[in-house]
């Protein structure tokens, strides 16, 4: 999930970037709202802070000034959106200038790039959902699962998502097979999850009140979704 600081003094304004972006962004949530920088600053130096929207009319600091303590001092890396046109860049933070900040289109667009970029660390954290309910890593129908669970995740999928035509089609080309074989492949994989994993740990994770209870793909991808979230 993607963490943003929203540094406004306009209390109006600041309702309506928050509003926008809780409503729009399914990927991202506001760590914070803060009306001046001195405010914020504690925040995003003990926090991981992807992005901080910052407003820098009546605050007693200029971005360039916030963005070099957060570099320099903090050594974090953030991307920051602001009205003001800046010049000034780092090696590790990026500035963005936006003169409508309440423009979620752009702080969507920067939050697929730093998913796009995150593709380890999000498989990664998949992988660590899916050896709690003991899947075995070795079989092929568990890689599909896998990608099958970060595509989802990466379009920001809801519930009614047809995973035949809009998700499977993908994992086929990464692996060369045709969608019936990915999903067979997947419902093997769940069959064998069933019968491999412990009933307390089943139970627990899906909040079963029965063993007999299997997990639907569609559900196992949302509750994993959800823990990785």
């Amino acid at each position: 999930m993607i963490q943003i600081v929203v540094i406004e003094n306009n209390e109006i304004k600041c309702k309506e970037i928050t509003n926008k972006i809780s409503k729009s962004i399914s990927n991202a949530k506001i760590f914070g709202i803060f009306y001046n920088v001195n405010e914020a600053m504690l925040t995003i130096n003990e926090n991981k802070i992807d992005i901080v929207i910052f407003d820098e009319d009546e605050q007693n600091i200029s971005c360039k000034e916030f963005f070099n303590i957060v570099n320099e001092k903090y050594k974090k890396d953030i991307i920051f959106i602001s009205s003001q046109k800046n010049n000034f860049k780092s090696k590790k933070s990026r500035f963005i200038c936006s003169k409508n900040l309440e423009n979620t289109e752009i702080i969507d667009m920067i939050i697929d790039e730093i998913l796009s970029k995150n593709i380890e660390f999000i498989i990664e954290k998949i992988k660590n959902e899916l050896e709690k309910l003991n899947f075995n890593f070795s079989h092929i129908g568990t890689n599909y699962l896998i990608f099958t669970i970060y595509e989802v995740y990466r379009k920001k999928c809801k519930k009614n998502i047809n995973l035949s035509k809009d998700i499977f089609p993908i994992i086929g080309k990464q692996f060369i097979k045709d969608t019936n074989a990915i999903h067979s492949g997947i419902k093997r994989e769940i069959i064998n999850m069933y019968y491999d994993c412990e009933e307390k740990i089943l139970k627990d994770y899906f909040d079963f009140n029965r063993y007999e209870e299997r997990p639907r793909l569609k559900e196992m991808i949302f509750k994993i979704i959800s823990k990785i979230s």
